[in-house]
């Protein structure tokens, strides 16, 4: 009898454990130093709790892996360009939270139970240099642009001169033309075969 009534309630726990888990993103960071992370201790995204850490891991090479659970609404926030390290949680102060920064825009979502390797917390000259790098590629793209486009208004402007220029090339060869055939027929009138004969007499 026991039996049968432990059977169901495990079959529902088991279900409900994987309900709970389906969905979400696993990740494994790998740090030199666990500077006092805990498991249980939050995982913050833009000052945001995503997730949880789950477990802690020493290993044989002398490093940590830390086991995360990231929440499904932002499992889509974690790129291969993500950042993660860990400093102070704002809300318990005298405790530890693994942070996730993203130092660019866009970049191919990292896949479920994905490994990466996590980072020293970034010095407030490092993150200016990584804002001004970032900043520097922007202002390029904007150079660029600008750049096309007073290249397209220039060759605007040049196929506007050289048309111009042709007309007034044509014109002047339709000027000189006539003036050529104005002389012919100079040359060959009663008046100036007369004038050529008096000076050869």
């Amino acid at each position: 009898m026991c039996k049968k009534i432990l059977l169901p309630l495990l079959i529902i726990t088991i279900a409900s454990l994987f309900s709970c888990t389906q969905g979400k993103l696993h990740l494994t960071v790998q740090f030199n130093a666990t500077e006092g992370l805990k498991v249980a201790d939050s995982v913050l995204f833009q000052q945001n709790r995503i997730g949880t850490v789950r477990q802690i891991r020493y290993t044989t090479q002398g490093n940590y892996l830390v086991d995360i659970v990231v929440e499904p609404e932002f499992k889509n926030a974690l790129t291969v360009d993500s950042q993660f390290y860990i400093g102070i949680d704002p809300a318990q102060p005298d405790g530890k939270a693994l942070i996730v920064e993203q130092s660019r825009p866009g970049g191919a979502l990292l896949a479920n139970k994905a490994l990466v390797v996590g980072t020293e917390k970034p010095s407030p000259w490092r993150q200016m240099l990584e804002t001004l790098q970032q900043k520097s590629g922007e202002w390029e793209k904007q150079l660029d642009r600008k750049l096309e486009e007073l290249r397209r208004g220039y060759e605007d402007k040049s196929t506007e001169i050289d048309r111009d220029l042709d007309a007034a090339i044509a014109e002047l060869n339709h000027q000189l033309r006539e003036l050529q055939a104005a002389m012919r027929r100079a040359a060959s009138s009663e008046e100036m075969q007369a004038l050529r004969r008096s000076a050869e007499e």
